[in-house]
């Protein structure tokens, strides 16, 4: 996703950078792919590290790079009807 904005779904990992990745609707602080904030929650209500960008498309698809994607994120982004 190139230039999110407020009100986007965007991919963000935890600050321990293992990733894992979880699903964040982005507020008034905007899209943060580097530097830690630890106020921001996803929607499974983990707090987060940063956003990244990995295409909202691709999240729960396995890979080679070991990703662990938070089912409880995807499951209330498809009750939300955000994927």
């Amino acid at each position: 996703m190139s230039n999110p904005k407020t009100g986007d779904l965007v991919v963000a990992e935890t600050s321990t950078s293992t990733w894992h990745y979880h699903l964040r609707i982005i507020g008034p602080e905007g899209f943060r792919p580097s530097g830690y904030f630890g106020f921001v929650q996803a929607l499974c209500g983990r707090t987060l590290g940063w956003d990244v960008s990995i295409p909202v498309s691709t999240y729960g698809v396995k890979d080679d790079y070991l990703a662990h994607w938070c089912r409880d994120c995807q499951d209330e982004a498809l009750e939300r009807k955000l994927l």
